[in-house]
């Protein structure tokens, strides 16, 4: 459990109004059914998070515990950063297959996007890779949710910027203690 939650829990927050829900609310403006939707979101995270926990593991055992809770400090710090500002809304989907479109829709935001730098992070620092794979699985797909079953209500009342702002400090903060910790300055 040393790797789930946090994985869980610090993918989620940095997933909240990022481009992945992005692309994911404007895939489901755009089909009706979300089952093919849903199958590449889980095929681009299982591959993205699994490069980012192999990678955490094989860095796992090339340096200290201090420099692997450095480097997941590092991690969550860098993934709060960009929560800060203001994300740009994805740009509308042309009709073609759904499961192929959202293939190509959502490997750069998963590429590029914080969750597998966290999970290598955190990878590294309990070398339980699965487990953080797992964890950061389940936490990019309770983010998807949301905007794919709301479609055009998304994200209606919910002050998502306030929202994206409290993850961003909740990360920064988690990513500092760890810093903090792993340099022994407290």
């Amino acid at each position: 459990m040393d790797a789930l939650i946090p994985a869980f829990i610090a993918v989620l927050l940095a997933e909240t109004g990022e481009r992945g829900q992005s692309q994911a609310h404007q895939l489901g403006l755009t089909f009706s059914d979300r089952r093919p939707i849903y199958a590449a979101l889980m095929i681009v995270t299982l591959f993205t998070l699994s490069i980012g926990g192999i990678g955490g593991t094989y860095i796992a055992h090339l340096i200290s515990y201090d420099a692997r809770t450095l480097f997941a400090g590092v991690a969550l710090l860098l993934a709060g950063l960009p929560s800060l500002f203001k994300n740009k809304p994805a740009k509308p989907v042309a009709q073609a297959r759904p499961f192929m479109t959202s293939l190509i829709r959502f490997l750069p935001a998963q590429i590029a996007g914080a969750s597998p730098f966290i999970i290598a992070g955190l990878s590294a620092r309990s070398d339980m890779a699965g487990l953080a794979i797992a964890g950061g699985f389940a936490g990019v797909m309770v983010a998807a949710v949301p905007p794919l079953l709301l479609k055009a209500e998304w994200p209606g009342g919910l002050p998502l910027i306030l929202l994206r702002r409290i993850a961003a400090l909740l990360l920064i903060g988690s990513g500092l203690w760890l810093a903090v910790n792993a340099l022994h300055l407290i």
